[in-house]
């Protein structure tokens, strides 16, 4: 996603729990990076005011944070279960809140789209597959409440593709592989999704 918008000429303020900054994000022109663990609220809230200062605002916000965990439903524990909501679900709510905050000035009134994502309710995923279908709840609620405002949302559901997702994750079933070898021998690239998420937030389209 980030070179998609670096190709369209965009400033982007790249975050990740990463510290620090990782090789992929350095030396770039018009691309920063910024330490955010979503599950803070103190790191949105400085992110937002650093971008407030510095860009007057927001055009575009894109939620996508998120780990992987699998498994049988018999054999994950309640730890697992919530380390995934912590850090996805939890993670996206709590960046909900500040920046949508359509009356402040850090989203401009123009068209915000929050993308979250999440696979199909595959079979050894059952935390993984609540949280995600959780973050398209909200994404349709924000829909409702932001519209007033001109703060547009989307949410895109891709299905499995080829990123570093499944290097997180977690699960003491030994089939729970099965979930990582979906993503790493996907046939879809992070690139492609990306082009088509944005073709997506261009022509306005809600979800995808």
């Amino acid at each position: 996603m980030v070179e998609e918008l670096l190709d369209r000429g965009c400033r982007v303020l790249a975050t990740d729990v990463q510290d620090p900054v990782p090789e992929s994000m350095s030396g770039r022109a018009k691309l920063l990076y910024r330490r955010v663990d979503v599950r803070s609220d103190e790191d949105w809230a400085a992110a937002l005011a650093w971008v407030e200062a510095s860009w007057n605002g927001l055009d575009l916000l894109f939620n996508n944070a998120g780990v992987a965990a699998g498994g049988r439903i018999e054999l994950t524990d309640m730890d697992q279960w919530q380390w995934i909501v912590d850090s996805t679900s939890s993670g996206w709510s709590a960046g909900a809140a500040p920046c949508a905050d359509a009356q402040g000035a850090t989203l401009r009134p123009r068209r915000q789209h929050r993308v979250g994502g999440r696979s199909r309710a595959s079979p050894r995923m059952s935390e993984y597959n609540t949280v995600k279908a959780g973050v398209v709840a909200l994404s349709e609620t924000l829909t409702h409440e932001l519209k007033p405002f001109g703060i547009a949302v989307s949410v895109v559901c891709p299905t499995f593709f080829r990123t570093n997702l499944s290097s997180s994750l977690r699960g003491n079933d030994p089939e729970s592989r099965a979930a990582a070898e979906l993503i790493d021998g996907a046939r879809v690239s992070a690139a492609e999704i990306a082009a088509e998420v944005l073709k997506g937030v261009d022509a306005g389209r809600p979800s995808s």
